[in-house]
């Protein structure tokens, strides 16, 4: 009579083996093959490979699960800009006063893709002395932005109401707009998580003395910086030296008083 197997044999059996310097593959569905940290650094290129073709890697340390690789969702790659003119034609023309720029730093004092600061984006959606420069420079990039461009576009907006310089109509015709582009993901919204506030911190550090970052142009610094969207857009002179200390590339490259 045959022995029984042992557990032992039989947890074997279905656990996959991992060769060190090699690539496990998938022994059953809905399970994914499991490598060490060591062997992810080792082996990354091709383990890249695999989940770009739709494979999942599971990272362990002491046998432990710690990250998983998984595929880029095709409704997460990012899309064009596809201009504004359209939508800016519509707009009251600019009338003087405070743009994106100074509204938004003012707010900042009391508290292959291009990555936009807030005030980008709103000059894409409220007509500013610049506004068709970066309507024109922008159009085809793929765009991406932190969370908090949520707040500070409308915080933008809303001062612009406030001045006189747009209507009720207006403002929400341009955060429609904005917002279009969000859920649609034109423009591609990164979140405010753990990790970007982390790099905020290191930022930070990173600037002081030169710089006196605003906390918030360290977060869209650090965005930027985390998912290596260069350039940085940005007319904020501040922000655009926070992101020279980190050799963050910027857009424009400079800007000469008669840029715009």
């Amino acid at each position: 009579m045959n022995a029984k197997p042992t557990a032992r044999s039989t947890s074997s059996a279905v656990r996959p083996t991992v060769v060190r310097g090699a690539l496990p593959t998938r022994r059953r569905a809905g399970a994914p093959p499991a490598v060490s940290v060591r062997t992810a650094k080792a082996n990354l290129s091709a383990l890249l490979d695999q989940v770009a073709g739709g494979a999942e890697v599971l990272i362990t340390s002491d046998g432990r699960p710690k990250a998983r690789l998984v595929p880029v969702a095709p409704g997460r790659l990012p899309k064009g800009f596809p201009g504004s003119a359209d939508h800016l034609a519509t707009m009251p023309p600019w009338r003087g006063g405070p743009d994106a720029t100074e509204i938004i730093s003012s707010g900042r004092d009391d508290r292959g893709t291009m990555y936009c600061d807030s005030a980008i984006l709103v000059k894409l959606v409220c007509p500013e002395p610049d506004s068709a420069f970066f309507e024109r420079e922008l159009r085809g990039q793929a765009l991406r932005s932190s969370d908090l461009s949520r707040a500070e576009v409308l915080a933008a907006l809303l001062a612009k109401e406030r001045a006189g310089h747009i209507g009720p109509a207006d403002r929400e015709r341009a955060w429609g707009r904005f917002q279009s582009w969000v859920e649609d993901e034109t423009v591609m919204l990164d979140p405010l998580d753990a990790e970007v506030l982390d790099r905020t911190m290191h930022t930070l550090r990173r600037c002081h003395p030169a710089v006196a970052v605003r906390t918030v142009d360290a977060i869209h610094v650090a965005s930027c910086d985390l998912g290596n969207d260069f350039p940085l857009a940005a007319t904020d002179t501040r922000l655009r030296a926070a992101a020279h200390c980190l050799g963050i590339p910027l857009f424009p490259e400079r800007l000469p008083n008669d840029l715009f």
